[in-house]
This record gives C-alpha cells, sequence and structure tokens, in this order.
C-alpha cells in the first residue's frame, strides 16, 4: 500500500520469471527514500498486467514503433499516469531492464535517473538475432509442455546462472513454481516470446539522450554481463557501472544491502561517471 506519495518514485521492473514481490528484499532500504513501485509484469506473478501481442510482433527481427516491448512499456506508462506519477527513477532487472531501456527512449523526460541490472542493450546485427530467436523458440516449447519445475531447473543451469550451487537452483526454482500459477501459463508464455532479445532493438545508444544519470549494475561472478557492461560504459563516458562482490546475474537477490546501497549511491550522488566495485 502507498503511504508516502510525496517521496520520489521508484519503478521497480522485475525479470523474466519473477513478480514485482522480488523486490521485496530491497523495501527496508529504499522505503525511507521512495515511493516504491512495484507492477507484476504480463503473466507473471499473482496480478500482471494483461497485454494483447501481435502474433507477428512476436517474430519481427528489426523492431519499430509498434514493438511488443514497446506495447508493454506504453500500458506501464498508462499504469503511471493511473497512480499520478509524472517523474520517476527507474530500476529494471534483465528483461525488466531491457523494458526499462525501451520506457526511457519512449519517455526521456520523465526519468529522474536510469538503473540496469544486468541488461542486455541489444544485439548489434540481424543474424545474432536470428540465432536468438531460434534458441528461444527451443526454450518456449519446452515452456509450453514441461511441469514448471522441470523447466525451471534447466533454466536455471544456463551459463548466466552457473554460480548457483544445487541448493541455491533448487531454492530459486521452489520460489518460483510458488510465484507462478498455471493459469497464467500461456500469458507467460506469450510475454516470453514477444520480448525475446530477438525482438529488441540495439539500444545502446539510448543512454546518451537521456537528460539523467544512467547507472548500470553487474554482479562480479556474471561474467557475461560484466563484459557487455564494461564495453557499453566505455564507449559511453557518462555512465556509472556498480560491480557488486559476492554476486552473480541477480544481484539484488544475491546481495540486497550492498545493491542497494550501490543503487542509493548511483541515484543520489551521481557527480561523475566511472566505475566502482562495492
Amino acid at each position: 500500500m502507498d503511504t508516502q506519495p510525496l517521496k520520489p518514485c521508484l519503478l521497480l521492473l522485475h525479470g523474466f520469471l519473477g513478480s514485482g514481490s522480488d523486490w521485496d528484499t530491497l523495501a527496508s532500504e529504499l522505503g525511507p527514500h521512495f515511493r516504491l513501485l512495484t507492477p507484476d509484469l504480463p503473466g507473471h506473478g499473482s496480478a500482471p498486467f494483461e497485454v494483447q501481442f501481435d502474433e507477428k510482433a512476436e517474430h519481427q527481427l528489426d523492431g519499430n514503433c509498434s514493438s511488443p516491448f514497446d506495447k508493454v512499456c506504453l500500458d506501464l506508462l498508462h499504469w503511471l499516469a493511473e497512480q499520478n506519477v509524472t517523474e520517476f527513477h527507474l530500476l529494471g532487472y534483465s528483461l525488466g531492464g531491457r523494458l526499462a531501456l525501451h520506457m526511457a527512449r519512449l519517455a526521456p523526460k520523465s526519468l529522474l535517473s536510469l538503473n540496469l541490472e544486468s541488461c542486455h542493450p541489444g544485439l548489434e546485427s540481424n543474424i545474432a538475432r536470428a540465432e536468438r530467436l531460434a534458441a528461444d523458440s527451443l526454450w518456449a516449447k519446452r515452456l509450453a509442455i514441461e511441469p514448471l519445475p522441470v523447466f525451471l531447473d534447466a533454466w536455471y543451469r544456463q551459463g548466466v546462472f552457473a554460480h548457483l550451487d544445487d541448493t541455491a537452483r533448487h531454492a530459486l526454482v521452489a520460489k518460483r513454481c510458488a510465484q507462478h500459477q498455471d493459469k497464467h501459463r500461456q500469458a507467460l508464455l506469450q510475454m516470453y516470446l514477444a520480448t525475446s532479445l530477438a525482438n529488441q532493438q540495439d539500444l545502446r545508444a539510448v543512454p546518451a539522450n537521456l537528460p539523467c544519470p544512467v547507472n548500470l549494475y553487474v554482479g562480479e561472478q556474471d561474467q557475461k554481463f560484466t563484459a557487455l557492461a564494461n564495453q557499453w560504459q566505455q564507449q559511453q563516458a557518462d555512465i556509472r557501472l556498480f560491480t557488486i562482490e559476492g554476486a552473480g546475474h541477480n544481484c539484488h537477490a544475491e546481495q540486497p544491502g550492498r545493491f542497494a546501497h550501490c543503487l542509493l549511491q548511483g541515484i543520489f550522488h551521481h557527480s561523475s561517471a566511472g566505475q566502482s566495485h562495492v
């Protein structure tokens, strides 16, 4: 429940297979500073947004103003307007980060800061997008037919989650099973296909056109996204990069205290760009 609407707003967008409740671990650190807004994305959580995707849009490779990403973001912006939110800080993790990039492109003047955790800026060639679409289509077939625990166990054995031991992976699978109801399975599948990285444009240039601070956050154990973030930060010196010690892909879940500290530093003390290892 919103009890202090006069604080600056922070919109938090979770990742694929997550939910708005994923951000609960940061509430004690961030709650004193922000009005926290944590919606469930389409197909996710207990109260997801309902978005009708164009079937053709799920398979487009070039992206445009009517992309499925923009459709989700426009619905989120409409929801924010209903909450009387005109300006806000924005944080997105993984899929949520990619949505945040699109939202920043659509509504740059509404942002007070853009914060991207383990976020891919977009593939740089149509060949790479086609390869990604083929891979995502195989995962989609598994998501459509396999029991959710079986799918999740396979999903969290991917390289980006390689730092998770059996205990951590089993706990994460159990958490995700509890968050998702089978009645939303089709919507989850549509969301996965519609917001495939294959459908995303290369959005590396978006931060350069924003009138607000831009911060990247990666886990030191996530080699893939650390390399992406370093490359991105070197191309755009105004971006500040935070590396979270003891964290993998999902920094805010694995090191909530360190992540919250970095987020507050990035938002309130963005006096100069550069890199920080925390």
